[in-house]
This record gives structure tokens, sequence and C-alpha cells, in this order.
């Protein structure tokens, strides 16, 4: 995947040569590829250091979209963390794949995240939000 300029956040990622970048809401943005199918969801959070313990107790109760089945990672890194999780949806009881990351760039603390539909899609995501760096 070839890095992308997010000059808003002032940050670059690395994301599919089809990915499309578009502002979100507040601070955020979105960036959607289709195929292979990669959407994240990226944008600048406050002080992340208590945040950790309250991101696991949203995603155990189904905050994200449903109760998760299965935990991929529950890291804690030098630079913030990544989780990964397998969830049963609430809408249509189908298997969902969440990452949700956080990662501190130049003094700013960042959400990378996105519940996706397939594994391949949340591998996408998991790679894209580790390779955040200062632009």
């Amino acid at each position: 995947m070839p890095p992308s300029s997010v000059k808003k956040l002032g940050v670059q990622i690395k994301i599919p040569s089809n990915a499309t970048v578009e502002d979100g809401a507040g601070d955020g943005i979105m960036i959607m590829a289709s195929n292979p199918e990669c959407t994240i969801l990226l944008g600048k959070v406050g002080d992340m250091s208590e945040d950790y313990d309250r991101t696991i107790a949203s995603i155990e109760k189904g905050h994200a979209g449903g109760k998760p089945k299965s935990w991929g990672k529950k890291d804690k890194t030098a630079n913030g963390w990544t989780i990964t999780y397998t969830a049963t949806s609430d809408i249509d009881k189908k298997d969902k794949f969440g990452v949700n990351m956080r990662v501190k760039v130049d003094g700013n603390d960042f959400d990378c995240s996105r519940v996706t539909d397939t594994a391949e899609a949340a591998t996408c995501v998991e790679q894209a939000c580790a390779s955040l760096k200062k632009l």
C-alpha cells in the first residue's frame, strides 16, 4: 500500500492506491477503498492515558455493533494500543471484525479504527493504522 498524505491531520498513512480520503465529523476523516475493501476512520483524540480500559469495556458491552466472541489482540504499545476482535453483529447476526488502534504521532493522539465485514478488510485497517506517521 502506498503512503498517502492527510494534510488536515498532519499525518501520512499507507492505504490502497484506489482509496479516497474524505472529511468526517470534527477533526476526523474517512478513508475508503473498494478493492481491496478497506474503510478506516481516523481522527485526533484527547489524552489516551486512561482510555484503554474504557475502550475494552465499551467493546465488551457491544457498543461497536456486537459483543466480542473472541479477541485477536489487546496489545499496549509504547505509543498507544492495538485491539482486534471478532464479534457477532446485533443486526444481521453475522461475524464482524473490529480494529481499534490508538497511535501517538508528533505529540498528538489518534484513533484509527473500523468494524468490518471481513477478516481481510480488518487486516487492511490494522496495517494502514500501524503505518501512521508524521507528514
